[in-house]
């Protein structure tokens, strides 16, 4: 039987080590990262979608993973969202790729 992009979700938030977080760090709830989750893959076969999706956290999580993986463009980043919705996903995203962040690394080696 298929698996729905719902159950994946939950399968890749539980996978995620977001217990190791400080309490002080914002964070989405279970259901607002599942969701987002969710929306960011392809119904059809559960991979990472290659264009954002409608809805607007699943959205927002998808151009912050975007960013994140990228040079660290400003022209990406999502400067009109909701700033502490931003903030609880932008969490979401750098756990997801396991805290690597290449536009972090870029910006740091030109401030440097």
């Amino acid at each position: 039987m298929k698996r729905t992009t719902t159950e994946i979700a939950e399968t890749v938030y539980a996978a995620l080590s977001t217990h190791k977080l400080s309490p002080t760090i914002k964070q989405p709830t279970r259901e607002e990262a599942i969701e987002a989750i969710a929306g960011c893959l392809n119904k059809n076969n559960g991979a990472w979608r290659r264009t954002a999706p409608k809805t607007e956290s699943s959205r927002l999580l998808w151009q912050l993973v975007k960013f994140h993986r990228s040079s660290g463009s400003l022209w990406g980043f999502p400067w009109f969202a909701d700033a502490d919705q931003r903030d609880r996903l932008d969490t979401l995203a750098l756990v997801m790729l396991k805290g690597h962040s290449r536009a972090a690394e870029a910006w740091r080696q030109a401030m440097a």
